[in-house]
């Protein structure tokens, strides 16, 4: 009983986690989701204002980023 029972609670939270919606990104170097402002997170609350990128702000934040490496700020391995 106590398997079927931790089965059941393991199907409902991946349906849970997996029924919100996000958009894959990818480009040189980088990939990655964006997740809508209304994705819930666990252990938060929902946030009204939270931030969602869209394409071209994950595009000049991945440019900035890959431009300061090798600089005094980032040093790659």
């Amino acid at each position: 009983m106590k398997k079927i029972f931790v089965i059941i609670t393991l199907l409902f939270i991946v349906s849970y986690i997996y029924s919100q919606k996000a958009v894959f990104v990818k480009g040189k170097g980088y990939k990655g989701y964006i997740f809508q402002k209304e994705y819930s997170i666990w252990g938060f609350p929902p946030e009204q204002n939270r931030y969602t990128p869209n394409l071209e702000d994950i595009a000049k934040a991945e440019k900035i980023l890959q431009d300061s490496i090798e600089t005094d700020y980032v040093k790659s391995n």
